[in-house]
């Protein structure tokens, strides 16, 4: 194959998995923020343990306290990871922070089973030489 022919499969394999990640990145933010409905009902449940003024009413309280804190964790790690992915086709796109976009391709290998076709394709993306000299040649000096 061409120089020329290879630097253009390089750039579409970079460009469609720039917009894999985009695309990945903002569903896994948006699903995650399912999590506020357990923050809702979580403290929903507080609400109504402790306005029912019963003695037997803390473990109710309880419940809905850990509901509502996993709910929180839940819906902040999903969102943080989402934009990550956001920003992995952001550096994808500019050809930059190489050595990120392949922790993040192998950390997504985790999701099955879309994530780990993404992450998968990126890392066999990303380990070709001519890839790496494109992420090479958009450093500017220091």
């Amino acid at each position: 194959m061409s120089d020329t022919g290879l630097i253009n499969r390089d750039e579409e394999h970079l460009r469609l998995l720039a917009i894999g990640h985009y695309v990945f990145g903002g569903f896994i933010a948006c699903l995650s923020c399912l999590g506020i409905l357990y923050v809702f009902f979580g403290l929903l449940l507080t609400g109504v343990a402790v306005s029912a003024h019963k003695p037997d009413a803390v473990p109710p309280a309880v419940a809905g306290l850990v509901l509502a804190v996993v709910g929180g964790v839940m819906t902040v790690i999903g969102v943080t990871i989402g934009l990550l992915l956001v920003l992995v086709g952001r550096s994808l796109a500019q050809r930059r922070r190489y050595v990120f976009c392949m922790v993040m391709a192998a950390i997504i290998c985790l999701s099955i089973p879309f994530g780990t076709l993404l992450g998968v394709f990126t890392i066999i993306v990303l380990a070709r030489p001519s890839v790496q000299a494109r992420f090479s040649l958009s450093v500017p000096p220091g």
